[in-house]
């Protein structure tokens, strides 16, 4: 939407493609609608996020590899926990 000249006043669309992004496997793009997010509407914004996604909005520098991993495992515990609830 923001190609077409629309502004975009909430942080989740940010949010949900820099996941989409994630799970594709490229942090410096997911970084930057992190970023982006953050801009918009702060740490409030990731109150119902992850931890990961507020640090990487906030951070300077990338570690890809290390990104990848974090948001692995995040993803990894999140269907384990699924798993178990439905168990």
């Amino acid at each position: 939407m923001e190609g077409t000249g629309h502004r975009i006043i909430h942080a989740q669309p940010y949010i949900q493609m820099a996941e989409t992004l994630l799970h594709q496997s490229n942090p410096v793009l997911a970084h930057k609608y992190l970023k982006k997010a953050y801009s918009i509407g702060s740490a409030r914004a990731f109150r119902d996020q992850p931890k990961l996604y507020l640090e990487l909005a906030k951070s300077k520098a990338l570690d890809e590899q290390d990104i990848l991993l974090q948001f692995t495992a995040l993803y990894v515990n999140a269907k384990l926990l699924t798993d178990l609830k439905d168990n």
